[in-house]
């Protein structure tokens, strides 16, 4: 390969990199040649036009739309490294104008950008305009360090990052005169991300913590990303504590198995914890393959009886989380092995993943009494098998997720007496209807459902929040520098009668470091029995919250 042929590669790889949109093979080295002379480093409007009519020659055509085909590639790049990207590209020219709709997943995290000018997502165009300049100006300093660089084979230095945020949280309930519980709340969160990369080397850190001076029982704090990883060819290891996120849906979550939640706060969506793990994941053209080794069982978080949010009723003492072992003990210890296996693969436009897990349940345990009368929750093995899907049709996206669970055979504990938990399926199913505004803002309409099945109604109420429950939602995006965004939800039990959660938050950046956020949560849900089932624990529990974040 000669130095030119070299030079070539080396210049259509950081770019594919770096717009996170394409990938350059070397084999069309001549077409680049004669495409990166038309591109400018001054604005991303003169060059994002070229390189996609460049690359996208051989893609469908249907009038001025041009819809690429979805990808799942390992892509790398300087100043930015995004692994295992999935995504998909929709292009269209209306009134002299490049609307782009954009679909793309990393491993643990997901964003969609729909229809609308590309310049008018200033977040993206300020990055990728970023680390354009940055890369041309390196190319024409380094080109040859670089290129003797290659040629030795010699590893690029650690490239070290950090960032983080700090939050203000203020949050307040109607009384509920009771003296045992605080009715406001002023906390203060931060999450703090240290890493360092290399050519085939990753390593990353990052916590969260919590504290309240009106309640010191909400003091928490945990790992989230904190792993070792290495990359090469399509071949990915990690050790370490990592958030996965296998959910497709927006509220109801039946795939997503694998961390233990804080539920002290959004209770469709709670905080993930760092889950211990090693994985290895092979990659190839549409999909990959992973593998987990979970060697620990981290205990949930639950809010104390203090708190308002609290999931026991107020007669009731909480005590600590016990698990049961293969062998069918009740033990506290933490060190107990689980395993799991990841397939995702991608057809067309739609996204499809299959998995099966051996682990110790965190979302469904059987709440247990000692002989003090304090409540134990008790979490039991079970093997689960499901899967996960998104399909894009236009506007619309159709996603689904689907578990089915075996749990551990019932037997009896000499403390806590029988102990049993019934295998049941879960399924969620959820349309997104998303539009652009004449002005460059979108809207998103939402509606999900959640069934369990293979139980009856008394069991289902003790499975979980949401048994039979209707989703109802809509999220407005105005696209502009302050990142602005409204949304609204609403959701209702179609099985028990007058259970309903509401919830609604605006929030926008004031600055390049500063964002607030306000809201308010509602619940109605009379308890029916002796006991509080799904929401009803939450009864007259709705507060304003307000959040006020630094970041650095």
């Amino acid at each position: 390969m000669n130095i030119k042929w070299l030079r070539l590669r080396i210049v259509g790889w950081w770019i594919g990199c770096v717009c996170g949109l394409i990938y350059v093979p070397a084999s069309i080295g001549q077409d680049f040649k004669q495409s990166v002379g038309e591109w400018s480093g001054d604005s991303i409007e003169s060059w994002v036009p070229a390189l996609v009519e460049w690359r996208y020659k051989k893609v469908r055509l249907r009038g001025n739309v041009v819809r690429t085909r979805p990808r799942f590639l390992k892509i790398t790049g300087y100043g930015a490294r995004l692994t295992w990207l999935k995504y998909q590209l929709v292009l269209e020219k209306s009134d002299n104008e490049l609307f782009a709709t954009m679909f793309f997943r990393c491993r643990t995290h997901k964003k969609v950008y729909r229809s609308c000018p590309l310049q008018k997502v200033p977040k993206l165009r300020r990055r990728i305009t970023r680390i354009w300049k940055s890369v041309v100006r390196r190319l024409e300093q380094k080109r040859s360090a670089l290129i003797a660089e290659l040629e030795e084979s010699e590893s690029e230095p650690l490239e070290w990052n950090s960032k983080g945020e700090v939050v203000m949280e203020g949050r307040l309930f109607s009384d509920d005169d009771k003296s045992h519980t605080v009715d406001s709340g002023l906390g203060l969160s931060s999450r703090v991300e240290v890493s360092a990369s290399g050519e085939v080397f990753k390593g990353k850190m990052s916590a969260f913590s919590r504290v309240d001076a009106k309640d010191q029982n909400r003091a928490v704090s945990y790992f989230e990303d904190t792993y070792l990883s290495w990359e090469f060819d399509n071949h990915f290891f990690l050790i370490g504590s990592q958030i996965l996120n296998w959910s497709a849906t927006e509220a109801f979550h039946p795939a997503d198995i694998i961390n233990s939640r804080n539920y002290d706060g959004n209770i469709e969506n709670a905080e993930k914890m760092g889950e211990p793990m090693a994985q290895y994941t092979w990659t190839y053209d549409s999909g990959s393959l992973s593998f987990f080794y979970l060697p620990m069982v981290l205990s949930p978080n639950f809010p104390r009886s203090t708190n308002r949010l609290s999931l026991l009723d107020n007669s009731l003492v909480g005590g600590r989380s016990f698990w049961v072992t293969e062998d069918q003990e009740v033990t506290s210890a933490e060190f107990q092995p689980q395993y799991a296996v990841r397939w995702e693969m991608q057809f067309d436009t739609m996204d499809v993943a299959l998995f099966y897990a051996q682990h110790v349940d965190r979302m469904q345990p059987v709440i247990v009494l000692d002989s003090q009368f304090v409540v134990h929750p008790l979490f039991i093995p079970v093997n689960v098998i499901g899967l996960t899907f998104q399909q894009v049709l236009g506007s619309l996206v159709l996603k689904g997720e689907f578990t089915f669970r075996d749990f551990q055979d019932p037997f009896t504990s000499p403390v806590y007496g029988a102990i049993e938990q019934q295998d049941h399926s879960q399924l969620a199913i959820g349309i997104d209807y998303g539009f652009s505004h004449s002005g460059g803002s979108e809207s998103m309409f939402l509606l999900e459902g959640q069934y369990y099945a293979g139980v009856d109604s008394d069991v289902r109420s003790q499975l979980g929040f949401f048994q039979n429950d209707l989703l109802l939602g809509y999220r407005w995006s105005a696209n502009d520098e302050m990142g602005q965004e409204l949304f609204l939800s609403v959701i209702s039990d179609l099985e028990r009668e007058n259970e309903t959660m509401a919830n609604f938050h605006y929030s926008r950046r004031l600055s390049d470091v500063w964002r607030f956020k306000v809201g308010y949560r509602y619940f109605s849900a009379p308890q029916k029995e002796s006991l509080p089932a799904g929401l009803e624990v939450f009864d007259e529990d709705g507060h304003y919250f307000l959040q006020m974040a630094r970041f650095f």
